[in-house]
């Protein structure tokens, strides 16, 4: 039996970038118009700035108090088949012990989105102020209000 070397904290964090890009599959084009910056993008009749963000902070609020099993719960099931629990507390519990707790939200945007098959999507650009720290999320949904983008840095 081969027995794995430890992974450096570079490749740790190449492996979470790697695995949250991945994770989400149904999310590509929406992520791309995110990441893409489309500002502007309205949202669809079916969602609300109000419920997007209230939502986002919802995965948020999980991923800082180290339930990555809630934020997986929240996807509409493609989490499942990449990655665990065990494996996101693996790559994240250093970066959230380094952070500190959250202390606000300081920017929030919501942007609406359309893949090329005609499903619309809602997400959520928020930078939260930690102690020591800021991060960047985006965060996507689907017309069910799944969670299909979970992104940090």
């Amino acid at each position: 039996m081969l027995k794995k070397k430890p992974m450096t904290k570079g490749q740790k964090i190449a492996t979470l970038v790697i695995l949250a890009i991945s994770a989400i599959m149904m999310g590509v084009m929406f992520r791309d118009n995110l990441t893409a910056g489309s500002e502007g993008s309205a949202l669809a009749e079916c969602f609300t700035e109000e419920a997007v963000l209230e939502k986002a902070k919802e995965a948020i609020v999980l991923f800082n108090d180290r339930d990555y099993q809630g934020v997986i719960d929240m996807s509409e099931g493609s989490m499942d088949n990449f990655i665990t629990a065990e494996e996101i507390a693996a790559q994240c519990d250093e970066i959230l012990d380094k952070k500190g707790d959250l202390v606000e939200y300081k920017k929030e945007q919501v942007v609406g989105a359309t893949d090329a098959d005609g499903k619309v999507y809602a997400g959520a650009y928020i930078t939260a102020k930690y102690n020591k720290g800021k991060m960047k999320f985006v965060i996507g949904f689907d017309e069910e209000m799944k969670l299909v983008q979970f992104q940090f840095q």
